[in-house]
């Protein structure tokens, strides 16, 4: 059976040590048998310029067939429509993810940040917007990051129909009949926690809007797949793992 990770990462992490040398998580893949992955860098999300490490992703990655690298696009700079036009240059990028709860939206920039989805709708790749990166109780303690407010992209999605979103690092208590509204978003699994949380899902009709994802390597790989397989039929299982994220508009075939 076929895997496929939406939510995966390489690179170091400030705040304390992972295994994210991308050939460790070359080999984390392997172990678990995930087939394809959307990785994006660890670097970009504390640094200024967060589009800085997109070339480095693309030459990274360039041995490993199912990586499917994923640039890092900043709503706040004005150069994110260039950046976006030279990343698709590379067949392999089959989506782009922005991480606003780490840039700085006063006033007038949350306003970019609705151009920018607006931008989004247009083409045909999908966006990952991630919620966060890790639980606030773990954040450095001089350095918190609230999360993304959702509730704000979700707003603003609701007037574009045609935008494929993908919400990263979801809590279990999403609001289902606020995205089942809308046909082009999904959640990624890697955050949802607590008792039976991928079955609460499902018993909202979100089964269709769930992707698979690890997080690695801030969270342990194994920890994902236990959250999936855990109360759910082989069936739901497949469509979680592979199925759905297949299902998707990508640009390009996977």
């Amino acid at each position: 059976m076929k895997i496929f990770d939406c939510s995966c990462f390489y690179g170091t992490w400030p705040a304390y040590p992972v295994r994210g040398a991308i050939a460790e998580v070359a080999a984390e893949l392997r172990a678990h048998g995930i087939t394809d992955a959307l990785i994006s860098p660890l670097a970009a999300v504390w640094c200024r310029n967060q589009q800085a490490y997109n070339r480095e992703l693309l030459e990274i990655t360039q041995p490993y067939p199912g990586m499917h690298p994923v640039p890092v696009l900043d709503p706040t700079l004005p150069t994110w429509q260039a950046e976006a036009a030279l990343m698709l240059r590379d067949s392999r990028v089959k989506a782009f993810r922005i991480f606003p709860n780490y840039t700085v939206f006063n006033r007038e920039r949350r306003d970019s940040l609705a151009d920018f989805l607006a931008g989004c709708s247009r083409s045909s790749i999908p966006l990952i917007v991630q919620r966060r990166m890790e639980d606030s109780r773990y954040n450095h303690h001089r350095a918190g990051v609230p999360d993304t407010d959702m509730n704000h992209i979700l707003g603003i999605a609701a007037q574009l129909p045609g935008l494929k979103l993908i919400l990263g690092g979801m809590s279990s208590g999403v609001n289902a009949a606020r995205i089942l509204k809308h046909p082009g978003i999904y959640l990624d699994t890697s955050q949802m926690d607590g008792w039976r949380c991928i079955r609460r899902q499902i018993e909202q009709g979100l089964l269709p809007r769930l992707l698979f994802g690890t997080h690695m390597p801030l969270f342990e790989t194994a920890a994902a797949f236990g959250r999936v397989l855990h109360d759910v039929s082989d069936a739901e299982a497949e469509q979680i793992l592979y199925g759905n994220a297949a299902s998707l508009p990508w640009p390009a075939a996977l």
